[in-house]
């Protein structure tokens, strides 16, 4: 009986342990702005300079923060996506809902970067 009882509380807390880190690795998704690429929760001219130091690779971007934010057309940093915040400045119909919050996992419901998930402006 007594075994029976430890191997249902074991298998009781394993289920909780597993719950709790699904559920912590959902809430831990990152959280950004399309087009800010200093992650201030502002999309300005820094944005541009920042994404295209970058893409010459001026400023290094070892865990892909910046190139995440900066990527606004969806296909990896490039000089289109600096064009296109600056575009964006400027006022013109923006097809990539810059300036919108958006999340790595789409399970997730977007909102401002915390800061927790903001990197330094540079």
């Amino acid at each position: 009986m007594k075994n029976t009882l430890r191997c249902m509380v074991c298998v009781m807390m394993t289920a909780a342990v597993c719950l709790s880190l699904c559920l912590s690795a959902a809430c831990l998704s990152y959280i950004y702005i399309r087009g800010d690429a200093d992650g201030d929760g502002d999309i300005t001219s820094i944005d541009v300079t920042v994404a295209q130091r970058v893409i010459v690779g001026i400023v290094t971007d070892p865990d892909g923060a910046i190139a995440r934010r900066s990527d606004v057309t969806g296909d990896g940093l490039a000089l289109p996506d600096a064009t296109a915040i600056q575009r964006y400045l400027a006022g013109f119909t923006d097809p990539y809902q810059i300036g919108q919050p958006a999340s790595e996992n789409p399970t997730v419901n977007p909102a401002f970067p915390t800061e927790e998930n903001q990197l330094p402006v540079l």
